[in-house]
């Protein structure tokens, strides 16, 4: 018998961007699957701005031995204006070792508020494979729940992974930095280290991203050994909070706008009684509305492309952002 020890590291963004430059991956995920001997079959997630869609029918990927392609599978619309899109390669290894895996893409989406430079780094996946003629192949750790399904409460926001192994290996969460540089971790984020649910409760309105790191643990022997790992990175997109910055924040509560979705018009029912700056941003940040408005002015938006939006309410002491749809 013989052991494949799986190490395997993803990435999984959402999000919205808050200035781009024409980025469209707002996350990815990536499951290494034994196939048979020492053949693995590599499956590949990108998640894209719909408004952007940059066609890959593959994507190169890095089997620490040779690069080779991974072809598109299909694309599902996960949510209005986010598609996941599915590629799958398979490739045979020469033998036992230790190989580094590894698949990067330029088009990370832009706006990220806890990684600095997110209009300029790339995004990557990182595995690591170490092949062993003991026991049995492993496989990586499966999430279950896609990554824009967020719950929040209170301005707390949480994540539940639903994360599951193939082979029965204990899990165990941390949270960890995401990959780029000028990366620094959202205020209030705690991982549970048994479960991986996150929660996090910034104290400003924002775009972040956060990764936690999956160890696999076999406790079949007689002392827990260590199998493999894999990290996940995730975005959320914060549009209220509660903490310090209570007081200069409107509840989303207090703004109805609608109708939503919207073909043509939008209006805007609020408690606010000065005027205030409407803005509508694009999936890749980019501005495409700016106006004065008070409550129940009418908005056009008959010659916006349809999509996803991200729209932002600001006076001198307020402000309140949310997503509208353009049908």
């Amino acid at each position: 018998m013989r052991t494949i020890k799986l190490i395997l590291l993803f990435s999984i963004v959402t999000g919205l961007s808050v200035e781009g430059k024409g980025q469209d991956i707002r996350g990815a995920s990536l499951k290494l699957q034994n196939i048979n001997w020492l053949t693995y079959e590599a499956r590949l997630n990108l998640y894209a701005d719909k408004s952007i869609n940059i066609n890959r029918p593959f994507v190169i990927f890095d089997w620490a031995l040779t690069t080779d392609t991974l072809f598109f599978v299909y694309e599902v619309e996960v949510e209005p204006g986010i598609l996941k899109k599915e590629y799958a390669g398979i490739f045979t290894f020469i033998g036992n070792g230790y190989y580094n895996l590894n698949y990067t893409d330029t088009f990370r989406v832009a706006g990220i508020d806890n990684l600095s430079n997110s209009e300029t780094d790339s995004i990557r996946l990182d595995a690591e494979l170490i092949i062993s003629p003991f026991g049995d192949p492993n496989n990586s750790p499966i999430i279950f729940t896609q990554q824009n399904t967020i719950i929040e409460n209170n301005g707390t926001y949480t994540y539940n992974p639903n994360v599951w192994d193939p082979n029965g290996d204990s899990l165990h969460f941390e949270l960890i930095p995401c990959y780029g540089s000028g990366y620094s971790y959202a205020n209030n984020t705690y991982v549970d280290s048994l479960t991986g649910v996150l929660t996090t409760t910034p104290n400003v309105i924002g775009f972040y991203s956060y990764c936690v790191k999956v160890e696999e643990w076999n406790t079949t022997g007689n002392q827990p050994l260590f199998v493999g790992s894999t990290t996940y990175d995730i975005a959320i997109d914060v549009n209220t909070t509660i903490g310090i910055n209570e007081q200069s924040t409107i509840s989303n509560e207090q703004i109805t706008i609608y109708p939503n979705p919207a073909q043509s018009e939008l209006y805007i029912k609020s408690n606010f009684d000065v005027p205030a700056t409407f803005e509508l941003h694009d999936l890749t940040g980019r501005k495409v509305l700016s106006q004065t408005i008070t409550s129940n002015q009418p908005i056009n938006i008959s010659y916006l492309a349809k999509g996803l939006y991200v729209w932002q309410i600001k006076t001198p002491a307020v402000s309140a952002r949310g997503k509208i749809i353009k049908q």
